[in-house]
């Protein structure tokens, strides 16, 4: 069981500090109650109607330090893709058309599409948890998991630069009427000071004096 399955966990853990950037210490809690079951079993003193007992609890910890720090990358991911494109598909996908550096953009069929593949990868591997017993199925479910999240982490990338595309538009568009305003009260400045008697007139229609 450890021999084969630690590497595992240690690669689980890797994943989700490094890939996913997120320290946790749940994979280390697990292998930490893992650890301390086979040393009750290993105990003289420990009764051997027990040892059983203690095999399938730590089987089940080793298990839960191999696919929770998987788990946890994913919903963290999920949590920020649901932000991005409430925000994309409400401002961004409705103005698509009308920009050419946009027209690319993923729309919300691929996006569906793409997230439809992710949840039936991460259903498999919740189907496969809850089996708490060590076979194929759950191997398959598991290696699901950072599929799952390179699916989702290519789709957020995606949409992510496609966002910052339009926020830049938004910007470039704020900055020309930014710029022509200022024109226009420079123009209007040198009108009224190369005819004063325009800029008295003006006065007078608007009531100052």
């Amino acid at each position: 069981m450890v021999r084969d399955n630690y590497r595992k966990a240690d690669k689980a853990a890797y994943f989700l500090e490094q890939r996913a950037g997120i320290s946790r210490v749940c994979g280390v809690m697990n292998l930490r109650d893992a650890l301390s079951h086979l040393a009750s079993l290993l105990d003289p003193k420990t009764n051997r109607d027990k040892w059983q007992d203690h095999l399938a609890n730590a089987e089940e910890h080793l298990r839960r330090a191999i696919i929770e720090p998987y788990e946890i990358a994913i919903d963290d991911l999920v949590v920020r893709f649901q932000e991005l494109y409430g925000k994309y598909k409400q401002r961004l996908l409705p103005v698509q058309d009308a920009h050419a550096t946009l027209s690319a953009a993923p729309n919300r069929v691929r996006i569906e599409a793409v997230l439809r593949e992710v949840q039936v990868l991460t259903s498999r591997a919740k189907d496969a948890k809850v089996l708490n017993s060590w076979n194929d199925e759950w191997e398959q479910g598991v290696a699901g998991l950072p599929e799952a999240y390179e699916k989702l982490h290519s789709l957020y990338s995606e949409v992510e630069s496609y966002w910052r595309r339009f926020q830049q538009l938004k910007l470039n568009r704020r900055q020309w009427w930014l710029g022509v305003w200022a024109l226009l009260a420079t123009a209007v400045s040198v009108v009224l000071t190369l005819f004063p008697n325009l800029a008295q007139a003006l006065r007078n229609l608007l009531g100052l004096r």
